[in-house]
């Protein structure tokens, strides 16, 4: 099974339409802070159109599952749905 794949622009955008607010710390990383959950995911930085690994992918989708936000399965469609628009390069 492939591994799932997303543009940095593409769960940012994710985390916008679930209402987070982007903080960005320069030369460190970017915290996306949801006030009504009380909700923090701090990832490092990425460039706009790198993928985000897999591992920070697990992280965001426990968080958000556990906190009511997004469901795991709707989380790896939103997913699947980034990286049929946006086709990985070989």
């Amino acid at each position: 099974m492939p591994r799932p794949a997303i543009s940095f622009t593409d769960l940012r955008r994710l985390f916008k339409d679930l209402a987070f607010t982007e903080v960005v710390v320069p030369k460190s990383h970017v915290a996306f802070l949801h006030a009504e959950s009380e909700t923090e995911i701090f990832l490092p930085l990425y460039r706009s159109n790198q993928k985000v690994a897999p591992r920070h992918l697990v992280a965001v989708r426990t968080m958000l599952d556990a906190k009511g936000l997004l469901d795991g399965d709707e989380f790896d469609r939103a997913i699947a749905a980034a990286g049929v628009k946006h086709p990985a390069s070989s």
